[in-house]
């Protein structure tokens, strides 16, 4: 792999990088494989206290990282005799390889080796992008694998796992594994083709938006060498959302919230200082069929009285006072005034298998 990396650390999301340095302790042992420019590197020696060691392939790179390290190794880690040579065994509290187990060739052995490096209460700490995220499943349906430089499709990867096949991958290595997490992240942030469910049909989007490891954008995986460790289940998948709001202003301004909230999203505000104006907040549903219901509109003048607007919205089903979408949704407005501030709100429904299958009727 000669692709240079110097990808920065993102700490402000739940990101792979926040999860991991969020699992270490305070004043550690750490061995980083990968280590890049040392982004991560210099945060677990300033801000954890931690003692580093430092693996990298990239001479330029690693120049970077190991004026944060106790000590570094410029090596390929797909030489596995020399990797076991300078590493010490029984050293470490946590192994950290963020991204980097797909680039490899000789995926079993690297682990076993490296699994030896841990101190017996130690852990073993990857993320490994999911190939069975739906940017990958949407490429196969137009019948094309598209490539990028950096990202899920990263020209790179030599080796690709879903969360199943990296665990059997675990078992034969002695390994336990402890604890799986991962990250989310929808299509349309891929920057690649065929990213986005409107290009599909109604069927493609209904297997898409079912497909439970669908945003399932890296899995992260705690690995320990102790035996006596219970491998620990998966959590709910629907223990976060992760939606896309987009308002649109006049004169084609846009304003786009970020929301990780299943339930309520309330007072959505924004200035609608023109007489006449039409405004638009258009939901994008990602985890799956998406409802919401109990909208909410007011706007609010300089004397501070609320004034309910109506509202209209497109491309959803309207049944029972609910709102369903596969899709992307507008919810229209119409302003006939000067007002400082208008809030929106309104509640997400969790759509059940029968009401999905009861959705699915209408619309056919």
């Amino acid at each position: 792999m000669n692709k240079k990396y110097n990808l920065h650390l993102i700490l402000d999301t739940e990101s792979a990088h926040k999860k991991i340095i969020d699992s270490i302790q305070e004043n550690s042992v750490v061995l980083e494989v990968g280590t890049s420019h040392g982004h991560m590197t210099k945060y677990l020696k300033e801000e954890l206290n931690c003692n580093v060691t430092g693996i990298e392939i990239d001479p330029e790179a690693a120049r970077d990282a190991s004026q944060y390290t106790s000590e570094f190794f410029v090596i390929d880690i797909d030489n596995i005799e020399s990797l076991d040579e300078k590493i010490k065994d029984n050293h470490y509290d946590y192994i950290i390889m963020c991204d980097v187990i797909e680039h490899v060739r000789d995926t079993t052995n690297i682990l076993k080796i490296l699994g030896k490096k841990l101190k017996a209460s130690g852990l073993f700490l990857l993320s490994v992008p999911n190939v069975a995220h739906n940017i990958v499943l949407m490429q196969i349906l137009k019948n094309e694998f598209n490539y990028q430089d950096v990202g899920m499709m990263d020209n790179t990867h030599i080796r690709w796992f879903t969360s199943n096949s990296f665990k059997k991958k675990i078992d034969e290595t002695g390994l336990k594994l402890v604890k799986h997490d991962w990250t989310y992240m929808t299509p349309e942030y891929e920057n690649i083709p065929h990213n986005n469910y409107d290009e599909f049909s109604l069927f493609e989007k209904e297997v898409l938006l079912k497909h439970l490891n669908g945003h399932f954008f890296q899995n992260i995986f705690h690995l320990s060498r102790d035996i006596n460790s219970v491998e620990a289940p998966i959590n709910n998948i629907d223990a976060y959302w992760f939606d896309k709001i987009k308002v649109t202003h006049p004169n084609n301004i846009e304003q786009n919230i970020d929301v990780f909230d299943r339930s309520v999203l309330a007072n959505i505000k924004f200035i609608a200082p023109k007489k006449g104006a039409n405004y638009s907040l258009i939901i994008n549903p990602t985890m799956r069929m998406r409802g919401f219901k109990n909208i909410s509109i007011t706007a609010i003048g300089s004397d501070n009285i609320e004034v309910n607007k109506r509202f209209v919205v497109e491309n959803a089903i309207f049944i029972d006072k609910s709102y369903y979408s596969f899709s992307n949704s507008r919810i229209l407005i119409n302003i006939d005034g000067g007002y400082d501030n208008i809030n929106i709100s309104f509640e997400y429904i969790d759509v059940t298998e029968d009401l999905l299958m009861s959705l699915l009727q209408r619309v056919r």
